[in-house]
């Protein structure tokens, strides 16, 4: 009997625990800080933040939303480009895309603001980040944002 209430309790610990992370992502998810853990969590983590830039032509929560894990600062943990893939989000220029800095289970936006169609994450590194070759466009980070080098 003692073995099966401590079970009890250890489960009712584990559900009582998922809400409290559920509503910790909600609650910091316009601070641009969240702690994600799977991919759809992460998905919609991305939309609610393409949504908060864009209040005015806010995009669907069931958007295609493309997960690519990088090494995009100098930390070797990996970071996240989320590419937003709708008539809404796409051009000529390519899919609207967001950067996502890991910082151990946290995440936070950076001012990325670009239609990609193609990119590659280049060995050089300015300012902490690595360098990106965007549309065959070099792009430097200046300290706050990334930029095209000269």
């Amino acid at each position: 009997m003692k073995k099966l209430l401590t079970i009890a309790l250890l489960l009712a610990l584990i559900y009582v625990t998922s809400f409290v992370l559920r509503d910790e992502i909600y609650r910091t998810i316009n601070g641009a800080v969240v702690f994600l853990s799977g991919s759809n969590e992460i998905k919609e983590f991305a939309i609610n933040h393409y949504n908060a830039l864009h209040a005015t032509e806010p995009i669907a929560l069931d958007t295609p939303v493309t997960i690519h894990y990088e090494y995009i600062d100098s930390d070797k943990i990996k970071d996240i480009l989320a590419i937003y893939s709708s008539e809404q989000t796409c051009g000529e220029g390519g899919c609207m895309t967001s950067i996502f800095l890991a910082s151990g289970e946290k995440y936070e936006a950076i001012p990325f603001e670009l239609g990609v169609n193609t990119y590659e994450i280049l060995p050089e590194i300015t300012n902490n980040m690595h360098d990106m070759r965007v549309n065959k466009v070099k792009l430097v980070w200046n300290g706050t944002s990334y930029v095209i080098q000269d």
